[in-house]
């Protein structure tokens, strides 16, 4: 589909890997700022989200609501029509970790892939959207796995226990995105929140 920002029509087209991981981290702090009343940083990641998604150069001099078109269509095309276990966990302690920084989700998807597979970054960064995150997820489950049947072999995976005067298994912790349950979801389009519609009379673009 294609919308019209000022006066030249965009194409907006389902991302790939890299793009659409780039969309992901803006649309994170989108959410965040929506959350804490930050509209100044709402307002900059919006411009951000579509500046990205498209290329637009000089998107602060756009009609708003052109602007808040754009995003709203670039999130329904780019949201995905399945639920997995693997998006739904950032980390189990649910926090930053010390080495992390910006972009850092592509280099460790790309690692991960790369390592796996021997593809090169160039043919990562195009992957369909869907075919990488479950893979990746099978990568990871198969490490886990195997982190698991090394650990069985352990001595640290058995324990003596003291008032039943019998050894135990103690399992390898698993991740918590591994200890989730997800049911078959459908694609929902995106709503535009009434405070971010501007004031007055709206005339709406064409498609």
């Amino acid at each position: 589909m294609s919308i019209l920002l000022g006066q030249e029509n965009y194409v907006i087209e389902k991302a790939k890997l890299r793009l659409w991981l780039q969309l992901s981290l803006v649309h994170d702090k989108i959410t965040s700022a929506v959350e804490t009343k930050n509209f100044d940083e709402l307002s900059s990641n919006i411009l951000s989200y579509v500046s990205t998604a498209l290329d637009v150069i000089n998107i602060d001099s756009l009609p708003w609501e052109q602007v808040i078109d754009a995003l709203v269509e670039i999130v329904n095309v780019n949201a995905l029509d399945f639920t997995i276990p693997l998006l739904l966990s950032k980390s189990d302690k649910d926090e930053d970790v010390p080495w992390e920084y910006p972009e850092r989700n592509w280099y460790f998807w790309s690692h991960q892939l790369a390592k796996e597979f021997g593809w090169t970054l160039e043919y990562i960064a195009n992957l369909e959207v869907e075919d990488a995150i479950k893979l990746l997820q099978e990568v990871l489950v198969t490490k886990q796995l195997e982190r698991e049947w090394e650990w069985s072999l352990s001595e640290k995976s058995v324990s003596y226990d003291t008032a039943t005067k019998k050894s135990k298994f103690v399992e390898l912790p698993r991740p918590d995105w591994m200890r989730i349950s997800v049911a078959p979801v459908s694609k929902k389009d995106v709503q535009i929140p009434e405070f971010m519609m501007p004031i007055g009379h709206i005339i709406r673009a064409k498609h």
